[in-house]
């Protein structure tokens, strides 16, 4: 038997950047074996889900739930 052993490297950075308002707004990021995560609230975010898609969410696990499955 081979004992294989990983040896990981993370990086973890910030950067402050000039806003339109005079201040700064940071960004800060930290890279490891599980990719790059990025924090900032500079980064869109996704629009909500509207009613109806939420509703079909909730049916799509209730059939779940009950074990419905399709094919």
């Amino acid at each position: 038997m081979k004992l294989v052993t990983k040896t990981y490297s993370v990086t973890c950075s910030s950067h402050r950047l000039p806003d339109n308002e005079g201040g700064f707004q940071e960004v800060r990021y930290v890279a490891n074996e599980f990719g790059v995560q990025v924090q900032s609230p500079l980064l869109p975010t996704p629009h909500p889900l509207p009613a109806h898609v939420q509703e079909l969410l909730r049916i799509a696990e209730e059939q779940r739930a009950a074990g419905i499955t399709f094919e």
